[in-house]
């Protein structure tokens, strides 16, 4: 195991005046890095938190004569502060500068590239620069990997050091700008002195020799910069860099180079003059700095200026910024440094430069003191406790007084033991001075231009040995260790006993991983020394797993979800939980039921464990029931059914349908019109949901017409009517017949024979049909009231005289005399014929008696009348002929086949059926 000393374990104070005299002595605590020595005033940037350094200006301007205009690219990032964008000047160590002019640059440009200024103040604009496709260095060395990305794997060039680049395969018709990442100013003070100005060259071949296009001054932290050579690669791609320093021992560090062929795509620059500056908070300084006319601001170690610029927000590009300064700076003088040795040579470790005097009024100056840590040095390799102090004066500048340089003491303090030097001797000439800075007394060391040897007598602390070891946590999240378990053979080089201890001892979940403790060995005279091991804590308890079961209920969606936190029933760990996870968190209707899950839970340190509970998920959302209303027809039986599907107009269920139903299905002709019917919808896990509906039900099935032929009768009065029943042979509906119609119902002698006549029939609800039937009318009835119009008798002066037949008939009848007879009755009663002497004659209805014989005839004659049917109706007719006075015989004057007419005050005689023109009746007497 390497041992490691404490840090800050040794101290060297030095504590110097300008000229013998009262001491005041006033301690500081100082820290030295290698590129704060002599650094440039540097530039902090305001991050939104602090200020952040950034990099260094004037780096080069070492001295008026060497004022120069820097500029510098921006990388940290630039915030806002207070409504303006704010940056500090500060002075890190010891030197002086002086600025005349501060601007700030503000650079738009699109997101997609990256910004740089040359050391002239122009900006171009980057995107992807191409690696060279070599790189050689002055050996011949091909560094092409090494400024191939910026990586840290760099290429160190010292003064007059060369790189040549080769960029043969680029096209560089749309562009030329070498991109390059550096950092200047490495390796130790000391060396040659180079009185050249620090640069990189950027050269390009111009008729075969190397020209400087471009000047790169380094800086003390790593800066971009970007070079157009459009201009110059005319004659070849080669590009070379020629490295400037001025020490032999100081380098420039390159990191990237390499060349981008895009054209600029910069949206604007604009240069803002600073709003406010402001110097260690009190002065205002912004006339100093506002224009280039040699009124600086002269800034002394430790001094801040805080410099404020207009903010002007940009909203589409990215901004970018550079700051530009003009000015230079000064190292301080009166230097003392303090060497350690390494083996074989004084290694420089610190450096102080301490403020001037006044040699006028030497007491008027304080003392400084400052501790420097030597923990890393001492003891040396040697194993003693050494160093070698020195002291530079110079006076370069004419303005700076003769410098006086005294070292009034030196101490080293090993932890809390502060010993005096043993030996202090000068080296050139030769003095023992150790009574001169063994005491804070005045009593000094005139160290101008001088060095000399220190020693200390220290007692050699304990040699601290570690292991590194492995521990768990128990069940409470928590393990203590004794010293003795990182002991890795401690020891004391003087014998003497040592006590362990080791800090920290106690451990818990927040130091799970590896640890640093310190092990401290303790002589018994006080002295001690530390080593570093590693505690690995790991925590391998898993967490205890609780679960609990859970009920869910199914969304309107059919989906569920459960957290976590919904199964776990406290779980719990030894140190804590970094995640809990469930086997299965969302749910559909498929999982209706019980459901295993697994809740396993993992600790901050990779422990898991599981365990399981059980998710029962209900539906117990009811089916959303859609309906919609129809119209249905009755059929011919009057009947009609309808079915669920033909209700439904979409109903959803979370999950699955498994059965519809309907309040009513089967109608009949009692149904006709609205009916309220009730939809009712059952989902797969017995949710039932329903609405109603309206069915219309319709009968438009007209009635099934039958009819039947019939015949009737013409009354007396020639008319005969029917009715619709009369016709009808069965006309049936469903639903019931409303009315049945016959057209036309009444008839007259002109329909005698056959008619068609339409049977009309109409149910209940409206619906009619008609059919043909024939109507036969038929006449029976024989013409009635026949009469011959002849009076009983005549006598034969009346001839000639004329009979006019008539007859009444319910239509019509023809009436004509068919055939006469003249006779006369015999005593004996028969009959003679008359007919030579009588003259009579027949013209269709009517009988005209022209001559009648003689008295005593009779004159008998038929009358017959036929209707339009046939029908007929005989009756005689009869005359006597009497005596004009009245006497004579009398015959029948009757009708025959009728009543014959008596004298008055008798009645007719009736003459029997066979009455007839042969038989003229009873004779009256």
């Amino acid at each position: 195991m390497k041992h490691t000393k404490k840090l800050y374990s040794y101290f060297l104070f030095l504590s110097a005046c300008v000229s013998p005299g009262k001491t005041i002595a006033s301690t500081v605590t100082l820290s030295i890095e290698a590129k704060e020595y002599n650094s440039c005033p540097f530039v902090y940037t305001w991050d939104g938190q602090s200020y952040q350094k950034e990099n260094d200006i004037y780096s080069v301007g070492r001295g008026k004569s060497k004022e120069f205009t820097d500029y510098l690219n921006i990388l940290n990032q630039v915030t806002p502060k207070d409504g303006s964008y704010s940056f500090q000047i500060r002075e890190i160590n010891g030197e002086t500068s002086w600025t005349d002019v501060l601007k700030l640059m503000v650079i738009d440009h699109p997101a997609d590239v990256r910004v740089g200024a040359d050391s002239s103040g122009n900006i171009h604009s980057y995107e992807n620069p191409i690696s060279p496709d070599s790189a050689v260095d002055e050996t011949g060395n091909d560094i092409s990997a090494k400024i191939a990305a910026q990586d840290d794997v760099t290429v160190d060039m010292y003064n007059n050091s060369t790189v040549v680049l080769d960029f043969s395969s680029v096209d560089i018709s749309n562009g030329a700008k070498l991109v390059m990442d550096l950092n200047g100013f490495e390796g130790k003070v000391g060396g040659n002195f180079i009185p050249v100005t620090p640069a990189i060259y950027i050269q390009t071949l111009e008729s075969g020799e190397w020209v400087t296009r471009h000047t790169f001054f380094p800086k003390e932290e790593w800066a971009v910069g970007v070079f157009d050579l459009k201009p110059y690669l005319v004659e070849s791609k080669q590009v070379r860099l020629v490295g400037a320093s001025c020490f032999d021992d100081k380098y420039h560090i390159v990191d990237y180079v390499g060349l981008d062929n895009m054209p600029d795509r910069i949206s604007s620059v604009k240069v803002l003059d600073p709003q406010t500056a402001i110097l260690n908070d009190a002065i205002d300084v912004l006339s100093e700095i506002a224009t280039s006319d040699d009124n600086y601001v002269n800034m002394k170690p430790n001094d801040v200026m805080t410099v404020t610029f207009t903010y002007d927000p940009t909203d589409d590009d990215v901004r970018s910024f550079a700051f530009i300064s003009e000015g230079y700076y000064k190292p301080l003088e009166n230097t003392y440094y303090v060497d350690t040795w390494d083996g074989s040579s004084w290694v420089e470790r610190f450096a102080k430069t301490w403020p001037q005097g006044n040699p006028t009024s030497p007491n008027t100056t304080p003392d400084t003191t400052n501790d420097v840590d030597l923990s890393a040095y001492l003891p040396d390799s040697d194993g003693e406790y050494k160093a070698r102090v020195r002291n530079t004066v110079t006076a370069s500048n004419p303005s700076y007084p003769p410098s006086w340089a005294y070292l009034d003491y030196v101490k080293l303090t090993v932890d809390e033991n502060s010993y005096n030097p043993s030996y202090a001797q000068q080296y050139s000439p030769a003095m023992d001075i150790l009574s001169l800075v063994s005491t804070s007394d005045n009593s000094s060391w005139d160290a101008a231009n001088k060095s000399a040897l220190i020693k200390f007598n220290v007692n050699k602390p304990p040699i601290a040995a570690c292991k590194d070891i492995i521990v768990d946590l128990n069940s409470n999240g928590d393990i203590s260790i004794s010293a003795d378990k990182v002991n890795n053979g401690s020891s004391d080089p003087d014998g003497d006993p040592i006590t362990l201890s080791v800090n920290p001892a106690y451990f818990d979940c927040s130091n799970v991983g590896a640890n640093p403790v310190t092990l401290t060995a303790t002589d018994s005279k006080g002295a001690s020394n530390s080593c570093q091991a590693t505690v690995t804590v790991q925590d391998k308890v898993a967490p205890t797993v609780k679960t609990k079961n859970v009920t869910v209920q199914l969304d309107a969606s059919g989906k569920a979800a459960i957290a976590v936190s919904d199964v776990d029933n406290g779980s719990t760990d030894n140190c804590c939980i970094a995640s809990r996870s469930i086997s299965k968190s969302s749910f559909t209707c498929a999982d209706v039921g019980q459901n295993p899950v697994t809740l396993t839970v993992t600790d901050c340190n990779g422990n898991s464990s599981s365990a399981p509970a059980t998710v029962t998920v209900q539906d117990k959302v009811a089916p959303v029931v859609k309906t919609k209303n129809i119209t249905v027809q009755l059929d011919a039986s009057g009947k009609t059914s309808i079915t669920a599907p033909d209700l439904d107009n979409g109903s959803t269920d979370n999950c699955c349908i498994a059965s519809r139903s309907i309040s009513k299905s089967s109608f009949t002709c009692a149904d006709v019109g609205s009916q309220a019917v009730t939809l009712t919808v059952t989902d797969c896990n017995g949710n039932i949901g329903s609405a109603p509906a309206t069915v219309t039900v319709q009968d438009k099935v007209a009635p099934v017409v039958k009819t039947k032929n019939i015949t009737v009768q013409l009354d007396a009065n020639g008319n005969v009517s029917i009715a619709a029943p009369d016709v009808d042979n069965g006309t049936a509906d469903a639903c019931g017949i409303a009315s049945l119609s016959v057209a036309p119902q009444s008839f007259t002698c002109s329909d005698l024979g056959t008619n068609t006549v339409t049977l009309t029939a109409t149910d209940k609800n409206g619906n009619s049909a008609n059919a043909a039937a024939e109507v036969t009318v038929a006449d029976t009835l024989a013409p009635t009231n026949v009469q011959a119009n002849a009076p009983a008798t005549i006598a034969p002066p009346d001839a000639p005289i004329s009979f006019k037949a008539t007859a009444t008939d319910n239509c019509s009848a023809v009436v004509q005399i068919t055939n006469y007879s003249c006779y006369k009755v015999k005593k004996d009663g028969s009959q003679q014929s008359k007919m030579e002497s009588c003259e009579v004659n027949v013209s269709g209805d009517t009988l005209t008696v022209a001559d009648s014989g003689g008295v005593g005839d009779n004159i008998t004659w038929t009358v017959l009348a036929t209707d339009q049917s046939g029908n007929s109706t005989t009756v005689a007719g009869h005359v006597l002929v009497e005596n004009p006075s009245g006497s004579g015989e009398k015959g029948n004057n009757g009708v025959g086949n009728g009543q014959d007419p008596q004298p008055p005050g008798n009645p007719p005689v009736n003459d029997g059926q066979s009455t007839g023109p042969s038989n003229p009746g009873n004779k009256k007497k």
